[in-house]
């Protein structure tokens, strides 16, 4: 459950329905990942897209992997390449990393021609990397 929501099946299709059983988003989706900003990614047909908790389109089917929500914005990858989107979906980094890390204490990793590089939250490269990433302060 989750505000008042909770993912049901229907054979592999996922859908949500509300506290009295009504459906609001049909089974017809390969899997749902709820937000709690009332939009949910959904895939469907191999490809990622957003949807309102009404069931309406926010961002087309056109992403090939969501990454973690974190600090105000997701990795996605589209065409073998990520950037980044907002929580409503606007792409606001372009998918142009081979791969991309979510962000962390404002930064975030990413790989771009064999490098690996730290980015901000505006998509500007603030530092280049030869060597495996270690996180601010975790510890990892």
């Amino acid at each position: 459950m989750f505000d008042g929501f909770a993912k049901v099946y229907k054979g592999k299709k996922q859908g949500i329905i509300n506290f009295s059983a009504e459906e609001i988003i049909p089974c017809i989706y390969d899997e749902i990942d709820y937000k709690k900003n009332g939009l949910s990614w959904v895939l469907k047909n191999g490809k990622w897209g957003m949807i309102s908790n009404k069931g309406t389109l926010i961002v087309p089917y056109q992403y090939d992997a969501v990454g973690e929500y974190r600090e105000g914005l997701q990795p996605v990858s589209k065409k073998g390449k990520w950037g980044y989107v907002t929580a409503d979906g606007r792409e606001i980094i372009h998918c142009t990393f081979d791969s991309a890390q979510e962000f962390k204490y404002g930064d975030a990793l990413v790989k771009q021609s064999k490098e690996y590089r730290i980015i901000n939250r505006r998509g500007i490269i603030i530092d280049n990397h030869p060597y495996v990433w270690s996180c601010k302060g975790s510890g990892q």
